[in-house]
């Protein structure tokens, strides 16, 4: 009974951490291997492109680059520029010239008579003045007494929706 088992045996090992070595070594040097073939085949493919790019354009310039010491022809800018400041001698107005323009067009649509634009003969626009008098004088269109009562009796039983509890929808019927 006096038998100890002592587990401090100097022949015991320690827990091995479970991971083995040589899968994932294996693994990394085919990572390192297919990306080193890829590398390469971008860069090769690359270096044919630019080949054909050369001996296609060999006589003229390719249109995507400019050649070296010239510059690609300027564009115009495709929106005006804001105004500088009044004392400026190159102030560009351009864009409230534009919007003065504008204005006196749309000014002058609704000071006068004429067909809507995009719709001649269907549709035609009168002078909002003339609008005002003609609403004073015939006033305001109103519903039919049947569409205000439908209206009426919608509200009255969505404010009973808002108001009931959970089961609330089923009494709307019955009232």
């Amino acid at each position: 009974m006096n038998e100890h088992h002592d587990k401090h045996d100097k022949d015991l090992m320690p827990e091995d951490s479970g991971i083995v070595v040589k899968p994932v070594a294996f693994f990394i040097i085919i990572l390192a291997i297919s990306t080193a073939f890829v590398f390469v085949g971008v860069k090769g493919l690359t270096y044919v492109l630019n080949r054909i790019d050369a001996a296609r354009y060999e006589q003229q310039q390719p249109p995507t680059r400019v050649a070296d010491g010239t510059k690609l022809p300027q564009r115009e800018p495709l929106l005006q520029g804001a105004p500088q400041a009044a004392g400026s001698t190159t102030a560009s107005l351009l864009p409230l010239a534009d919007m003065a323009k504008y204005r006196e067009k749309i000014e002058g649509d609704v000071k006068s008579y004429g067909w809507a634009t995009g719709k001649e003969n269907t549709e035609a626009h009168i002078p909002i003045e003339r609008a005002k008098q003609l609403l004073l004088e015939k006033g305001l269109p109103t519903k039919a007494d049947a569409s205000v009562t439908e209206l009426q009796n919608a509200e009255k039983a969505r404010k009973q929706i808002y108001t009931a509890d959970a089961s609330g929808g089923r009494l709307i019927g019955k009232q």
